[in-house]
């Protein structure tokens, strides 16, 4: 090292692979980035080529590891959870079948079915939906839902996302202009295309490079150069979420856990972009972002 910096001749912090690791491992939380990182990228900035690989490595690769053993442990609870919700709404379901059954006919009209949906979604579902929901749920289709067939709902509602939308959100004009737009730049295939998908998690992968170089960095000149890819790659995120809305629709795109996360923290990030507030809380919200590898 230079001898302008200072450090303990004395300290070892890698006698042993245990203590070794494991002072590593602290190196992604900053924690001893006073004690390891300073002094060798204050000798020379080539040590970035160890730090940031490895800070990268954690991040994806380790520390997800624990993430996902509490996950698993957390999913085999909510499974049991899950078999005692469906007993419920069997009990709910058969109630519900027994009160519109009222004459004992053992089976449900149309015309019945067609009151329980609009009673319970307010008027605001469309009476095709509710046909084609009659349809689907119809095996046998002689017009009439027999109890097994009743219970197919749950089902039915949980694995088609769409098959419940509202007239609330048939706002022809927005319809129109998706249309539109689909139409010409092809924003419902892109979103979807797997290419789109790549490209965005490397523009995640880059801007996570980006964060830590920014975290070493100490020229000004370079520090705006960072700043100026940095508001980029906002851009570039803004574009992601208008092509998802048009591409998919406001429903479909909000109705993702994934894509409401990626909404906040690229607002976030924008909005405190434009506001000019500390720099530093901007980069902090972006960096939420690396959850997204999560799904890789």
């Amino acid at each position: 090292l230079d001898n302008d910096v200072e450090f303990d001749k004395f300290l070892n912090n890698f006698s042993e692979f245990g203590p070794a690791f494991n002072t590593l491992y602290l190196l992604f939380s900053k924690d001893v980035y006073p004690d390891i990182m300073i002094p060798s990228i204050s000798a020379s900035k080539w040590y970035l080529l160890f730090f940031i690989p490895y800070v990268a490595f954690i991040i994806l690769l380790l520390v997800p590891v624990p993430v996902a053993v509490i996950f698993d442990a957390f999913r085999g609870h909510r499974g049991k959870l899950v078999i005692k919700d469906r007993l419920k709404e069997r009990e709910a379901l058969f109630a519900c079948f027994v009160c519109l059954d009222f004459e004992g006919k053992h089976f449900i009209e149309r015309e019945d079915f067609h009151a329980l949906c609009k009673d319970a979604y307010n008027n605001r579902i469309y009476s095709e939906k509710i046909d084609e929901i009659f349809d689907i749920m119809d095996d046998d289709g002689n017009g009439e839902l027999t109890l097994e067939e009743f219970f197919d709902i749950v089902d039915l509602i949980e694995n088609g996302k769409n098959i419940l939308k509202v007239e609330s959100i048939n706002f022809k004009p927005w319809n129109w202009l998706r249309a539109t737009i689909n139409k010409v730049f092809k924003f419902d295939k892109i979103c979807k295309a797997f290419g789109f998908e790549l490209f965005m998690n490397l523009v995640v992968l880059f801007n996570t490079v980006i964060l830590l170089y920014y975290t070493f960095e100490t020229d000004q000149d370079v520090l705006e150069t960072l700043d100026v890819i940095d508001n980029i790659l906002v851009y570039i995120y803004l574009a992601e979420i208008a092509i998802k809305i048009f591409g998919m629709g406001v429903f479909e795109y909000f109705n993702d856990n994934w894509n409401i996360l990626d909404f906040v923290v690229t607002m976030i990030s924008f909005a405190t972009n434009i506001a000019l507030s500390v720099a530093k809380f901007a980069r902090t919200a972006k960096a939420g972002r690396l959850v997204r590898f999560t799904r890789l």
